[in-house]
């Protein structure tokens, strides 16, 4: 259990970055694609019909429930009948790869409840027949994926639902130089000047990095560029030089070798992938 001023912190450091909300009228050639992502997909379907393969299961999509594949899980889309498939793409803000990939290493089906069903028609009310883009429609957008994150952090085991909440509400220390990260992947960030920004010695900045996120600073820099470039490769139309530019890789070539291997394919083969 946290303190209370853990709590709050917890109020504040907890957001989530929407990238798209929409309804796709699916087809069977929404089958057979193989997608990896380096953000969360929220899937609800009209009727079945619908599947993903991952760690050679198959989870079927099944009509009403709530779907989410998780950031960095690799799977294959199946589909033998024409549906409404009900979508969006978004990312809890600083969650590290390594956290994500321990907790939610596969594809999840949420049973709503009453709540968690009036957030769920209202919000597909907003896109079907015709989308609605409104302030009113963002929200309600993002209050039915804070439902299904509650819903879903509150059927973890206690420890895990412990960890995480630690996560966020005790990553004080080394706070100042996630978020830099986050604002500065372009240029250089080495140790000395993220413990700078900490006010920690470079060796007791990395202890303290390491043991909030997982991750050497190094290895996190690593998977917030890839993940960036990665987000918008699926989101925007500008060329991979320039994207991989704004993500902090000054060589095309090294670019391609670490997004490859990071995500299964390198960056053309990644943005030909279906989105949805």
């Amino acid at each position: 259990m946290l303190t209370h001023d853990r709590y709050d912190k917890l109020l504040v450091e907890f957001n989530l970055r929407v990238f798209t909300s929409q309804l796709l009228r699916a087809t069977p050639r929404w089958s057979g694609i193989q997608i990896r992502s380096s953000f969360w997909r929220l899937y609800v379907n009209n009727r079945s019909g619908g599947s993903v393969t991952a760690g050679g299961r198959t989870h079927r999509l099944r009509p009403g429930r709530i779907h989410l594949v998780p950031a960095w899980v690799s799977f294959r889309t199946g589909l033998d009948r024409n549906l409404k498939h009900f979508f969006q793409h978004f990312d809890p803000v600083g969650l590290p790869a390594p956290l994500v990939q321990e907790l939610f290493p596969a594809p999840l089906e949420l049973n709503a409840d009453a709540a968690g069903l009036a957030l769920l028609e209202a919000w597909k009310a907003d896109l079907d027949p015709a989308p609605r883009r409104d302030l009113a429609a963002a929200c309600r957008a993002k209050a039915l994926l804070h439902w299904t994150l509650g819903r879903l952090a509150a059927s973890l085991p206690p420890e895990a639902l412990e960890r995480l909440s630690r996560y966020y509400a005790g990553n004080a220390a080394v706070l100042p130089a996630l978020e830099y990260i986050e604002q500065h992947l372009n240029e250089a960030l080495d140790n000395p000047r993220l413990a700078e920004l900490c006010h920690l010695g470079v060796d007791h900045f990395v202890r303290q990095f390491r043991r909030c996120t997982g991750q050497t600073p190094a290895q996190y820099v690593i998977d917030a560029r890839v993940k960036r470039a990665a987000q918008e490769l699926f989101f925007t139309r500008d060329s991979i030089e320039a994207i991989a530019a704004r993500a902090g890789f000054r060589d095309r070539f090294y670019f391609s070798r670490v997004f490859a291997r990071r995500m299964g394919q390198g960056p053309a083969g990644y943005r030909r992938s279906n989105p949805v």
